[in-house]
C-alpha cells in the first residue's frame, strides 16, 4: 500500500533515556484521526547511520496511543508549540533501549493503516538525536 502522507519532526534527548513522541494526526479528509479510523499502527526504529538493522519494530495498541479527544493543556506540548490550541492526539513513550548510543540520530517511523475503504497508509516520522550524558 502506498504512503499517502508523511509528517517529519525532529527531536532530541539523552542517550539511554526514554523519549515521548506526540503529534497531531489527521486523515485524508483533514479531520483528526480517531481510534475507529485505524486498523493498525506499526513502528520501526533505526540508527540513521545503519538503517539495515532496526533497533526495534512492532505493532502498537491503537487505544493506547490515539486519543479521540486531543490534549490541549500538556505543558511539554505548549512549550514546544507556544500558542497552539489544537493539541495532540497521538502520544507514545519510547523506552530507553531504543536510544542506547550518544551523538546518534535515530529514525522512528510510525505507520498508520486506515480502516477498510482507504487505499493508502500514512506515516509520522521522528528523527531523534541523542546527546551524551555528563557524569560528574
Amino acid at each position: 500500500m502506498p504512503i499517502n502522507k508523511l509528517l517529519l519532526t525532529k527531536s532530541q534527548g539523552y542517550e539511554d533515556s526514554a523519549a515521548v513522541f506526540m503529534a497531531l494526526v489527521r486523515g485524508s479528509d483533514r479531520e483528526l484521526i480517531l481510534q475507529a479510523d485505524l486498523t493498525s499502527i506499526t513502528f520501526t526504529v533505526t540508527d540513521t547511520s545503519d538503517d539495515s538493522n532496526p533497533v526495534s519494530s512492532d505493532t502498537l495498541t491503537i487505544a493506547s496511543v490515539i486519543l479521540d479527544t486531543p490534549v490541549t493543556d500538556d505543558v511539554a506540548w505548549l512549550e514546544a508549540f507556544p500558542g497552539d490550541t489544537t493539541g495532540y492526539n497521538f502520544i507514545f513513550e519510547a523506552p530507553k533501549t531504543w536510544f542506547p548510543e550518544p551523538d546518534t540520530t535515530y529514525r522512528v517511523e510510525f505507520i498508520f493503516r486506515p480502516t477498510t475503504g482507504e487505499n493508502y497508509e500514512f506515516a509520522v516520522v521522528f528523527e531523534h538525536t541523542t546527546k551524551s550524558l555528563k557524569v560528574s
